[in-house]
């Protein structure tokens, strides 16, 4: 039987963070494409439509390891679609969730596979605190080994 842990200060879902914060940044991620026979994000977390919407995940992970999972809310909680503001004025000015690991050897390499697009981007933690934005001017096209000049 699946066991749900509750936490006496529940954990607030904002910003990504690592002990030191020396990279920080944002990521946009497109669904893929529905696919007959391919297992969806809501299959790669074991959860039912109907029952969980997902609206958060998270990748954490070291050299070592890394794991993923996925942050749904209970549909008995949404009365009008997509209406989060809703059901965040209900339940104290946030959206409860429940968190749920994806279960793979290499959760964070498949969950990431599963979307159709993905853009990372970070900034060192001491240019993103004095909020300063950076502009690419240039472009570094680096030779090509195998392009050799015969002299």
């Amino acid at each position: 039987m699946d066991e749900e842990l509750w936490f006496d200060e529940p954990e607030i879902f904002g910003a990504a963070s690592t002990q030191y914060n020396k990279w920080v940044g944002t990521v946009a991620f497109d669904d893929r494409d529905p696919t007959k026979g391919v297992p969806d994000l809501y299959d790669m977390a074991g959860l039912k439509r109907g029952e969980w919407s997902i609206v958060g995940i998270r990748f954490t992970g070291s050299r070592e390891f890394g794991c993923a999972s996925v942050l749904a809310a209970s549909c008995d909680l949404i009365t009008k679609f997509d209406d989060w503001r809703a059901i965040a004025n209900l339940a104290g000015g946030r959206v409860p969730v429940t968190e749920f690991p994806v279960m793979h050897d290499d959760a964070a390499l498949q969950l990431l596979t599963w979307f159709k697009r993905w853009n990372i981007r970070v900034v060192a933690g001491s240019v993103c605190q004095q909020g300063v934005d950076l502009e690419i001017t240039h472009h570094h096209q680096p030779e090509d080994p195998d392009d050799t000049e015969a002299a």
